[in-house]
Order: structure tokens, then C-alpha cells, then sequence
């Protein structure tokens, strides 16, 4: 790559999802241990809020693989699921929720849990 390129990653590719270092010693190296771990949520890269308020999924391979998410409320408690999965981009739109606040997912591919994480849904003025 010359100097004046840039590197254009993808975010399903192993390259940015492998750790560059470990993470304690990074926590470390800014002043933090086990014990004040910084509060940082992350989205997760196939299921999160958009800036429109809605929920976007991102599923790799979808006319190749069999994908389905599961969705639920922040006690746990089953919403939906969707199931069988064949686009690639996919927009659940945030009305489905009946509310704001935390909902938590199961997304599954090829029958296995690949992914359980949360999404926020902001409330609207």
C-alpha cells in the first residue's frame, strides 16, 4: 500500500475482528484494572440502532447460510423471532418494540448461537 492509500476494512472480515492486544494490559495501559474497567458499550456489528431509530441487521452470506434472530425485552422476556433470513440487510423498524429502553438478541446461524447482545431504543420526543 503506498503512502497516500487507504485501507478500506470490512467489517465482517477476520482481519478487524481479530485483537491487536490483549485487553487487560490495554486497560492497563490507560490506568485501568479488573476492578475499574471503564463502562463502554460497544454495538454489536450484526444487530444494532441506526440513527433513524430502527434496528439494522447485517448478516454476512445470507443467501448462503440460514440466519434467524431472536429478540427479547430487558428481563428476558421473548418479543419475536425472525427466522429464516435471506437478505443481507434486513430493517426491523423500531415500532415492533412497543417501547424505549434496552431489548436484548439471540441471533443464530445455521442453528447455532452465533451472537447475544443489546440494542437500545431511544426514546422520541
Amino acid at each position: 500500500m503506498s503512502a497516500g492509500q487507504k485501507k478500506v476494512l470490512d467489517p465482517f472480515s477476520a482481519e478487524i475482528n481479530k485483537p491487536t492486544r490483549n485487553m487487560d494490559s490495554t486497560l492497563k495501559a490507560n490506568g485501568y484494572d479488573s476492578r475499574n474497567k471503564p463502562n463502554i458499550f460497544v454495538p454489536s456489528v450484526y444487530v444494532y440502532t441506526a440513527r433513524d431509530g430502527n434496528i439494522h441487521l447485517n448478516l454476512p452470506d445470507a443467501n448462503t447460510k440460514k440466519y434467524s434472530v431472536k429478540f427479547f425485552d430487558e428481563n428476558d422476556n421473548f418479543l419475536f423471532e425472525i427466522k429464516n433470513l435471506k437478505e443481507q440487510s434486513l430493517i426491523v423498524d423500531k415500532t415492533n418494540f412497543y417501547h424505549a429502553g434496552w431489548f436484548k438478541f439471540e441471533l443464530y446461524v445455521d442453528e447455532k448461537l452465533k451472537e447475544k447482545h443489546k440494542f437500545y431504543i431511544e426514546r422520541e420526543f
